[in-house]
């Protein structure tokens, strides 16, 4: 109870925080933090202390993001979201094994473009691709898309919060936040790409069955869409943010959906009127966009048909989804008055799409993300068989080594008994005998004894016995 009443606290100090701070960014996380930390208060049954640090943890992240004088700022802002985002994966499903899975995927795959951005940071910019591989890849971008897919297990308002609106979102927004990152590339190249990019990440929508999945999908269409004019920062901004709020809205809906089993009409129309006004808005005029935008108002228009299809009793459950309304509709109200862009008669070929996909039956069920998904657990396996096979040799070593430590023992007392003889008893005979020789060599015309003589040649043999024996 305790930790309920925390997580309703938390939401007007976020929304403090979303009037107080002046980054457009750091303003929009903490109006989104604030609706979802009520949402989560309404909608989960436990681990609510672990939702309210998660929050806070994810503000301070983009806080330490957007305002790091240096890149080791910067950089700890961006791994503290990605680390709560990866906590907050596994651990609200109670830790299962296919939580567990996800989590290392999403947490191997970003830190691959930690790789990249650090290569891009330490080499003072003269490695700006570095920096958009890694942004293409913390943003989930086609066809690095897999990982969001995937991370699509977590929860509905872990997914609104960092998978539709802050965690991907700053994979974007860094080049607009800083231009730099990108100097040095061709920006008609990029536009390229990233338009192409959305247009992949809309089939992946429309080819999908599962709605979390397909909202996924078009949320690397969407991202892809302001990474392709990020040239001209301030309408980039615009549609980044005007998405995040909207689609964290979407992903809020959803998680309603599943939540009562038989939605109300209310419910239906609600949602349906926020799909629209995400797709409707004025975009650029590049053809591409508009076959990206056309391909997922027709993939939402599906998934909002396969939701209405469910049985639905108005009177039963309306009243149960008023609570959960509100947080929702400060999202999209506070993403309207801020961000909402312009419409025209534009607006119209992606609304036709989106009422023709609430109709159209689509035959296609193929996935793009397998693939990548396949590969990805190919390359797990072989690590878990790396692993296996070190541990393996591990043992092989731990116990021979034993046994050749124990030979290395012996051989070392043998050593030091032999040098013990040598300095007490070889050496000084040798010592003796060499002063002896000096003397005789000294002194002209002495004669020594034949004991003497006997005792010099006994000597002179062995020692060239022990010198020939070495030379061979």
């Amino acid at each position: 109870m305790i930790g309920r009443i925390l997580l309703i606290a938390l939401s007007p100090l976020c929304l403090a925080v979303s009037f107080l701070a002046e980054d457009p960014l750091l303003k929009s996380a903490g109006w989104i933090t604030g609706s979802v930390a009520l949402y989560t208060a309404l909608y989960v049954r436990e681990y609510f202390l672990l939702h309210l640090l998660g929050y806070i943890a994810g503000i301070v992240g983009i806080a330490l993001f957007v305002q790091g004088k240096s890149w080791i700022w910067i950089f700890a802002g961006w791994e503290l979201v990605s680390v709560v985002a990866w906590i907050l994966i596994v651990y609200p499903r109670g830790g299962t094994l296919r939580g567990l899975e996800i989590g290392v995927l999403t947490f191997l795959v970003n830190r691959i473009g930690d790789l990249f951005w650090l290569a891009a940071a330490f080499s003072e910019a003269r490695f700006s691709i570095g920096f958009l591989i890694a942004g293409w890849i913390k943003a989930g971008l086609f066809p690095f898309t897999f990982w969001l897919i995937q991370a699509m297990y977590a929860p509905a308002p872990i997914s609104a919060l960092f998978h539709s609106a802050l965690l991907v979102s700053l994979g974007v927004y860094g080049f607009l936040r800083y231009p730099t990152w990108l100097s040095g590339l061709d920006r008609s190249l990029i536009e390229l790409l990233a338009e192409g990019s959305g247009v992949f990440a809309a089939i992946g929508a429309l080819s999908s069955r599962h709605p979390k999945v397909l909202l996924a999908w078009t949320t690397a269409s969407h991202l892809s869409g302001a990474m392709a004019i990020v040239a001209s920062p301030a309408p980039a901004l615009n549609l980044l943010l005007h998405h995040a709020y909207l689609k964290a809205a979407l992903f809020l809906l959803l998680g309603l959906f599943y939540k009562q089993r038989s939605p109300s009409l209310l419910l239906r129309s609600v949602s349906f009127l926020f799909t629209t006004l995400l797709i409707a808005s004025k975009r650029e005029s590049h053809i591409l966009a508009h076959i990206r935008e056309t391909l997922m108002a027709v993939a939402l228009g599906r998934m909002w048909r396969l939701l209405g299809s469910r049985n639905h009793d108005e009177s039963a459950n309306w009243q149960k989804e008023v609570p959960f309304l509100l947080p929702i509709l400060l999202l999209v109200i506070r993403g309207e008055v801020a961000f909402g862009l312009t419409w025209s008669l534009e607006s119209l070929i992606p609304i036709l799409g989106l009422v023709g996909g609430a109709y159209w039956r689509t035959p296609i069920s193929y996935r793009l993300d397998l693939i990548f998904i396949r590969v990805t657990q190919r390359l797990l396996h072989l690590w878990e068989e790396v692993g296996k096979k070190m541990t393996r040799v591990e043992n092989f070593l731990k116990v021979n080594l034993e046994n050749l430590s124990k030979h290395v023992v012996s051989l070392s007392n043998w050593i030091a008994k032999g040098e013990t003889w040598s300095a007490h008893i070889g050496w000084k005979t040798i010592a003796s005998r060499t002063r002896q020789a000096l003397a005789l060599l000294g002194v002209q015309g002495q004669k020594a004894s034949y004991k003497e003589a006997l005792q010099w040649g006994v000597l002179i043999t062995l020692m060239g016995a022990f010198t020939w024996r070495l030379l061979r």
